[in-house]
């Protein structure tokens, strides 16, 4: 109609309604009396929201096809920026000064000690120490550690066990060298006999003399050593060691006879000589 005029839509409020009037016979310019009117068109307007309270989501219009050419996001697209996102709140909330892994060299660039690895940033590094390589050598360390301690443990319960069982000898005063008495005889077979008898009176309770053969070159009392001779030890406290210079003859040990007189306090030792049979005109055996 050459009358038509457009009526203006209703002021958009929380789940109203505009109606548009796109043709009208009658008004005031018109007599026929006639009025037609046709509802072209019913629109809902969703609220309004001022933009000073308007939120926009993570992907912006670009996730609702919201402006003229854009399209949704691809999946990778979507992967970056869940990673980003990860990167900033573990920064956030993880202090890589007490990483023990964690250096920062000389080049700017950030290493992992553990696996050897460089990195340009702190987010690379936070994400290599959520991989798979990280985590395994991680796993394979603490394992390390764990047997480490374990043993550790071992070795000092050996070693308390060790210090129950050994005696630790305290030094005690000398007083003075024990009295004794030497014989030399000779065996069934012609063979050289020492026998051996040490007195010590004041010997300490729950304490036996006891003795060992010493080379020339053992001891350091009579310099320079001489290969031709040997020595026997006899130590008891609280007496001094004395030592008794015999010729380096080899000694029978199965037949060596000790016996400890308690009651005389006297100790007896008898010694065999492996020699051959004496010889007329043989030498007596100098002690």
């Amino acid at each position: 109609s050459q009358h038509h005029l457009p009526i203006s839509p209703l002021p958009h409020t929380q789940n109203s309604f505009s109606v548009k009037c796109f043709s009208q016979s009658f008004c005031g310019n018109c007599d026929s009396g006639l009025f037609s009117c046709i509802l072209s068109l019913l629109v809902y307007h969703p609220p309004y929201i001022p933009p000073t309270t308007r939120k926009m989501s993570l992907q912006g219009h670009r996730e609702h096809h919201a402006k003229t050419g854009s399209a949704a996001l691809s999946q990778s697209q979507i992967e970056k920026i869940r990673k980003d996102r990860v990167k900033n709140l573990t920064l956030s909330a993880v202090d890589l000064s007490k990483d023990p892994f964690f250096l920062k060299n000389h080049l700017g660039t950030y290493e992992c000690k553990l696996c050897l690895t460089l990195h340009n940033n702190e987010g690379n590094y936070l994400a290599h120490t959520q991989g798979k390589r990280h985590q395994a050598k991680l796993a394979k360390r603490l394992e390390q550690e764990k047997e480490r301690e374990l043993r550790k443990k071992r070795r000092d319960q050996g070693l308390e066990a060790l210090k129950s069982t050994v005696k630790v000898h305290k030094k005690t005063v000398r007083i003075g060298r024990p009295g004794y008495n030497m014989q030399k005889r000779r065996g069934e077979n012609g063979e050289n006999v020492l026998i051996f008898q040490i007195e010590y009176p004041e010997i300490a309770s729950n304490t036996r003399p006891l003795y060992r053969f010493l080379s020339a070159f053992e001891q350091k009392v009579d310099m320079p050593p001489d290969s031709q001779y040997q020595y026997l030890a006899i130590a008891a406290e609280p007496y001094e060691t004395i030592a008794f210079k015999v010729p380096n003859i080899p000694i029978d040990m199965d037949r060596i006879v000790k016996r400890w007189h308690a009651d005389q306090k006297i100790f007896a030792l008898k010694v065999y000589f492996d020699n051959p049979q004496r010889q007329d005109g043989d030498e007596e055996m100098g002690v």
